[in-house]
């Protein structure tokens, strides 16, 4: 489950102990919202610095932080950084534009499922596939017993419950993470939508989805 999936390095936000105590999720997600509001100053961002430096000062601009503790300020700024990649569709867009990773492509309108029940079930027989966020990142899949779980390979994971909903779209609501980013870009209760595409000779096209927002990414999670 990339959500979000681009990976970017936030040296100057994330450094985040977990021995600290964390903002409220009310206050993380009001920072992100205010950060939203703020995306046309993201614009004309070339590489990940820029983004870090607009995005520090946007922050900052909010008040928001200020009224925080100290040893809570840290983690917000971290844990608003991954729901913006949930909850701000305009702004992914533009973080987008800075990824390298050509395995997954960005959507205005939903794309068409042409899978055949003969592809969809091949995919609910296997238990193990893998998608690539970069280039040389490969996160593992396991799919069992109707939970999801990203491997990563830093050995941490992620937790979700998997639904069908229809024939061909299943939905993935997150429970746990011992991944950093993964527990601050999502919390639990959170849903993410997925569509089977198609199948091609090493790999299954996928849509994903926020319920709510006209904006799709596919990706390709491989099998061997």
């Amino acid at each position: 489950m990339k959500r979000t999936l681009f990976t970017i390095v936030l040296s100057a936000i994330c450094t985040l102990s977990y021995s600290q105590e964390m903002a409220s999720d009310a206050k993380v997600d009001e920072i992100a919202a205010k950060i939203c509001e703020q995306a046309h100053r993201f614009e004309n961002m070339e590489n990940a610095a820029e983004f870090n430096f607009i995005y520090l000062e946007v922050a900052r601009e909010t008040g928001v932080i200020d009224e925080l503790p100290a040893y809570q300020q840290q983690d917000a700024f971290s844990r608003s950084f991954y729901r913006i990649q949930r909850n701000c569709p305009v702004l992914l867009k533009l973080l987008n534009q800075i990824s390298t990773a050509s395995d997954w492509s960005t959507l205005t309108e939903k794309p068409k499922s042409t899978i055949s029940n003969k592809d969809i079930k091949a995919f609910k027989e296997r238990s193990e596939f893998y998608y690539r966020e970069t280039e040389d990142a490969r996160t593992d899949v396991f799919i069992i017993d109707g939970y999801w779980s990203d491997q990563f390979p830093d050995d941490t994971y992620t937790s979700l419950k998997m639904d069908w909903v229809n024939k061909t779209t299943f939905k993935l609501t997150f429970e746990s993470s011992t991944n950093a980013g993964r527990d601050k870009l999502s919390n639990p209760g959170d849903e993410y939508f997925y569509e089977l595409i198609s199948k091609e000779e090493d790999y299954f096209l996928v849509s994903t989805w926020l319920e709510g927002q006209d904006r799709y990414q596919t990706f390709k999670m491989y099998y061997e």
